[in-house]
């Protein structure tokens, strides 16, 4: 029963995590100037998080339209021009290589191996 228990969380938190942006909820990015410090930032809606990244290797971070995310390369986003990538998580535009979606796929498939390896 236990073990059951442990399972149905952890499909409860992955199920949480995975649909966490459909709730209607404002979506929270990180803005980051040229070489400043990133902070979060609410953005409007109909935006996404945004990274562009210019010639020079430098990261801008900010709020993108779902237009400018379609466009990938030569958008404009606090006077930088760049590739832009977009995502629709709260925070997902850290640079951190652990997204929310990829903490779903993680938290499933633990919790099926676990589930499988405690039935044996």
């Amino acid at each position: 029963m236990a073990k059951s228990l442990f399972f149905f969380a952890i499909v409860l938190l992955g199920i949480y995590f995975g649909t966490v942006e459909l709730l209607g909820t404002t979506l929270q990015c990180y803005r980051q100037e040229k070489d400043k410090v990133q902070t979060p930032k609410n953005c409007s809606s109909g935006e996404q998080c945004a990274s562009v990244k210019d010639k020079a290797g430098k990261v801008t971070k900010d709020c993108a339209t779902t237009e400018m995310c379609k466009k990938e390369k030569n958008v404009t986003i606090l006077d930088v021009t760049g590739t832009i990538k977009c995502c629709k998580k709260d925070l997902c535009n850290s640079g951190h290589s652990v997204t929310n979606g990829h903490f779903t796929v993680i938290i499933a498939v633990s919790a099926c191996l676990s589930f499988f390896l405690t039935s044996l």
